[in-house]
């Protein structure tokens, strides 16, 4: 009886590790847009890379995303720095999704 209820107990660990790993699972849909998709990362763990028209690439966690703007916290190479950036200025979204 105890390796029954053992081997019950092993098996809803399992399933419960799969199904939490899948929670965290993000994919990218065309058809949004680039607010609605970055809401989908807000307070997540995955880190997201903006790239801006002019170049310059922003990599850290999504923290808010207004109408206009978002925030992006801990920021990559800048402890202690968020970045504000318009998102009409955002050219590209990069983010690890496997």
């Amino acid at each position: 009886m105890v390796r029954v209820t053992r081997f019950v107990l092993m098996l809803c660990l399992i399933f419960s590790f799969a199904a939490f790993a899948d929670a965290d699972k993000i994919k990218l849909n065309a058809e949004f847009s680039m607010a609605d998709t970055l809401k989908t990362f807000k307070g997540s763990k995955n880190r997201v890379s903006l790239l801006l028209r002019n170049g310059i690439s922003y990599n850290g966690l999504v923290l808010e995303v207004g109408s206009n703007f978002v925030v992006i916290s801990q920021l990559s190479g800048k402890d202690f720095f968020d970045a504000l950036v318009r998102l009409d200025d955002i050219s590209g979204l990069e983010v690890k999704v496997r």
